[in-house]
């Protein structure tokens, strides 16, 4: 069972990469946890505003999470696929919420650009890079063949060299 973590803007267009993994893991069941992260705020006002912010139901629409679950439903190599907004731009947070959710990789699709949320959001980058953690990139390459009728998707993973 592989727990891997993928930086998400909660769109559907963040799914197309477990199509991905589900090649390159193919033997193996797989947990997905998508995660959106964000800054902890700094003032006591804006950190009891907090509570009102956590719902990361307002973040993920129904189109979103109809994806999921048919993703799951589909795919009985998918054991779950979670959502989780991380508050806190730390290594150490980043590392404590890693360990505390039994993440063994982080899928980092190459193509990613990340998308705010919110005022709050962060790119997770930095602290995926400084945790330790392995790090997959998944670059899906399209190939035509000659008559240019057919394509064929090569995935290609690989890691990257940890800091």
């Amino acid at each position: 069972m592989k727990n891997i973590l993928i930086p998400s803007d909660f769109s559907i267009k963040s799914l197309n990469c477990i199509d991905d993994l589900l090649c390159t893991f193919r033997n193996e069941q797989l947990n997905i946890l998508l995660v959106h992260t964000f800054i902890m705020p700094d003032s006591i006002s804006e950190i009891m505003s907090l509570t009102s912010r956590r719902k990361k139901c307002n973040f993920i629409s129904p189109e979103f999470w109809n994806r999921c679950t048919q993703l799951e439903y589909e795919n009985a190599q998918i054991n779950s696929i979670r959502f989780e907004c991380v508050y806190g731009s730390t290594v150490a947070v980043f590392k404590q919420f890693l360990e505390g959710q039994h993440i063994d990789l982080v899928a980092y699709p190459q193509q990613y650009q990340f998308r705010k949320l919110s005022e709050w959001s962060f790119d997770p980058a930095r602290l995926i890079s400084k945790s330790g953690i392995e790090v997959k990139m998944i670059t899906t390459i399209k190939l035509e063949k000659e008559t240019g009728l057919v394509s064929r998707k090569e995935h290609l993973i690989y890691s990257l060299p940890q800091n």
